[in-house]
């Protein structure tokens, strides 16, 4: 069960009845970069990917909401309760969870590590010499990223029912994210339809 574990994720591979460590698994191997490794492996398991590509900016529906749509991506009846845990357990340890069990979020990994940064005349950094003559952009929240990566290219068809449900799942990120001084009342959005003339 471990090695059919280890060969979904993408850890090992094997040919010809001979396992052998993927580059990937050599990553997670190393504490410097299991973090990533990690992050990577989770998305290679179909059924985790589908999931996370159908909720990316939205939260995630309850426990039994969340069988339900593992059914529907084929996940047998019997099984669905077991593979939500483990697919929770799966998201908790590869980090997807570090903003609460109700959203599906990636972690922001460095590309590199300090050792394979490519190192300046001096031996510094690349990076420092980049960041003195740079001022850094601040990087979006990731709630904000999926929030945006919601949207549509510009010059293409958006139903108004779309746009109604991507402006609440905005009040909620915003409910989340900041407090409001004039907490009295209800920020809602609603879809008024036009009689005809």
């Amino acid at each position: 069960m471990r090695l059919l574990t280890a060969k979904m994720f993408g850890f090992i591979s094997s040919e010809k009845g001979t396992l052998s460590l993927t580059p990937l698994g050599a990553r997670v191997c190393n504490p410097q970069q299991e973090k990533a490794a990690r992050v990577e492996s989770f998305l290679l398991v179909p059924l985790y990917k589908a999931i996370y590509d159908d909720y990316k900016g939205q939260m995630l529906p309850g426990n039994p909401g969340l069988e339900a749509a593992m059914e529907k991506l084929g996940v047998a009846p019997k099984q669905k309760d077991k593979a939500r845990q483990v697919f929770q357990r799966s998201a908790t340890q590869s980090g997807y969870f570090a903003y609460g069990t109700s959203r599906l979020v990636a972690p922001t990994m460095k590309a590199t590590t300090e050792e394979e940064k490519p190192k300046n005349a001096e031996g510094g950094s690349e990076d420092e010499d980049k960041k003195e003559n740079k001022p850094e952009k601040k990087k979006r929240h990731p709630f904000i990223e999926g929030l945006l990566d919601k949207l549509p290219e510009e010059e293409t068809e958006w139903t108004l029912e779309g746009r109604k449900k991507w402006l609440q799942t905005a009040s909620n990120i915003f409910d989340l994210m900041y407090t409001a001084p004039d907490s009295e009342g209800e920020l809602s959005v609603t879809l008024a339809k036009t009689s005809a003339k």
